[in-house]
């Protein structure tokens, strides 16, 4: 198969690519199994794509791969010319790994860069905002925290999860600085 591969005539599709890329088609990003995950280190290795280094990076997140995630991440928030959505999405998600990993202040600043990221999606702004309030909360900012779980609420257009649960955070936060008005409010 190398051999036959290798002969391909330039311009050709590349048929190793074309094989991953079916394998992993449908697999279920949040339960992949370790062969699954080498598959799509190995597609992501070959094609270079942010799409493809993103779903790579989600599948090593989801089973816990810290390093690999970061890494993954990394790669697709760094590539030249990639869509503002997928930087994005790459800087929350390496974020979210790197406060996992708990590297704490370099999740702050790859949220805070997805926050001001132009043309940065509302939902990932949104997530960006979410995540930095907890981690600032993690570290003992509640009152920084209490801004950014606001700040997540007023994003035009943001999906109503990350809204909800910035609501949730916020009353948590509220509720331990003694603002249960304020916090049943959010609950609310």
């Amino acid at each position: 198969l190398t051999a036959a591969l290798a002969k391909l005539q330039p311009g050709e599709p590349d048929l190793r690519r074309e094989f991953l890329r079916q394998g992993l088609e449908n697999i279920d990003l949040q339960h992949c199994e370790a062969a699954q995950i080498a598959d799509l280190r190995a597609l992501a290795e070959e094609t270079g794509e942010p799409g493809d280094w993103l779903n790579y990076g989600a599948a090593c997140y989801c089973s816990r791969g810290w390093p690999d995630a970061i890494e993954a991440f990394g790669k697709a928030a760094h590539f030249p010319g990639a869509p503002a959505e997928d930087v994005a999405r790459a800087l929350v998600g390496r974020g979210l790994a790197l406060s996992a990993a708990a590297r704490d202040e370099e999740a702050i600043a790859d949220y805070t860069r997805a926050i001001e990221l132009p043309g940065s999606p509302a939902k990932q702004v949104a997530l960006a905002f979410l995540s930095r309030g907890i981690a600032l909360d993690k570290a003992g900012h509640s009152e920084e925290a209490i801004a950014d779980y606001k700040r997540a609420t007023e994003v035009p257009d943001a999906p109503a999860k990350p809204v909800a649960w910035a609501l949730v955070d916020r009353g948590a936060a509220l509720h331990r600085l003694g603002h249960s008005d304020e916090a049943i409010a959010d609950y609310t």
